[in-house]
């Protein structure tokens, strides 16, 4: 439990340090923690694996591919949360 606890707590300050100081390390131990993770999660249960392996496949690479795609269809919507644009000239 106090296992969990640190690794919970500290993990976001090490990616951040690691991050900082070079990009493709930063790369790397994420792609290592990813590949832990699945290798244990095969080991322990195959159904899970390929429910996890799927669903990071499909937040990694179907995800931002999608919303690449159906960015051309944005418009620019106007309501009360924008910034007021004055009818009248101010400088006068």
């Amino acid at each position: 439990m106090l296992f969990s606890l640190q690794v919970f707590l500290f993990a976001p300050l090490i990616t951040f340090c690691i991050k900082k100081y070079h990009f493709r390390l930063h790369l790397l131990f994420s792609f290592a923690l990813m590949v832990v993770t699945l290798s244990v999660t095969y080991q322990l249960h195959r159904m899970f694996f390929i429910l996890l392996l799927s669903l990071l496949i499909f937040i990694s690479i179907v995800c931002p591919y999608w919303l690449i795609r159906i960015q051309e269809y944005k418009f620019e919507i106007n309501g009360p949360w924008d910034e007021a644009k004055l009818c009248f000239d101010i400088t006068e």
